[in-house]
């Protein structure tokens, strides 16, 4: 499938580097093998080895984030009470609590998309980034900051978890390094080699700044985290 199939279901463009991204697989979360998967195919024994240590975008750095196929975005329901003739809403991700992560742009705006949270129950979305490029680089930043320790300590049990985890954030920086402008990539480079922090229920890499200066400082702009009412 080609993304102008998402383009022309949702009445939408795309941004050049959501285009890019998915042409080149990096969107893809099923290993090349398609949804549903082949008779035979075991996602945690045949896909999720090959993507460990070839990830696509957010793989390791995401949460909970699952990315949809390109048949769940086709076909995901959004409410009908989310007002989609004003606002183009083309969901991307899925996160752990009946929440979606979405293309958001006013439909008479000629600005690139923004990127917004949704909670399928809820009548407002919350702007997290500018434009694509710049969620991906404040999830990856976050991914850095505030990490549940017994969430990784659970997943890289005998191992020394930080380190573990850290291994497998670089290997999402090095997949994601050709798309990112060389700022965004400096800066994740120089937070994800930081020493190891801790409290009592987190840990985190400390670079030469703290996450959220990095997030103000680059990519801050007026309308982050704002939430906009978007039912009918």
């Amino acid at each position: 499938m080609k993304c102008e199939a998402i383009e022309q279901h949702y009445n939408v463009t795309l941004p050049p580097l959501f285009h890019t991204l998915f042409d080149d697989g990096m969107l893809d979360w099923m290993g090349g093998y398609g949804d549903p998967l082949p008779e035979g195919i075991d996602w945690v024994r045949d896909v999720y080895p090959k993507l460990h240590e070839h990830p696509p975008a957010l793989f390791h750095t995401g949460g909970d984030l699952l990315m949809l196929t390109p048949r769940q975005i086709l076909e995901y329901p959004l409410p009908e009470e989310w007002d989609t003739d004003r606002y183009a809403i083309i969901p991307f991700a899925r996160g752990s609590e009946e929440n979606i992560f979405a293309l958001f742009q006013e439909r008479a705006s000629s600005d690139e998309p923004m990127v917004a949270l949704l909670w399928e129950d809820d009548t407002e979305a919350q702007i997290l980034a500018r434009n694509f490029e710049d969620y991906l680089f404040r999830t990856m930043v976050e991914a850095a900051d505030e990490i549940d320790r017994e969430t990784i300590d659970s997943e890289y049990r005998g191992q020394n978890a930080p380190e573990a985890y850290r291994a497998d954030i670089l290997r999402d920086l090095a997949t994601i390094r050709p798309y990112l402008q060389a700022k965004y990539i400096e800066a994740l480079e120089d937070l994800y080699h930081g020493a190891v922090g801790e409290t009592l229920v987190s840990y985190y890499f400390q670079g030469s700044r703290p996450a959220e200066q990095i997030i103000d400082d680059l990519i801050g702009f007026d309308r982050m985290n704002e939430e906009r009412e978007i039912t009918r």
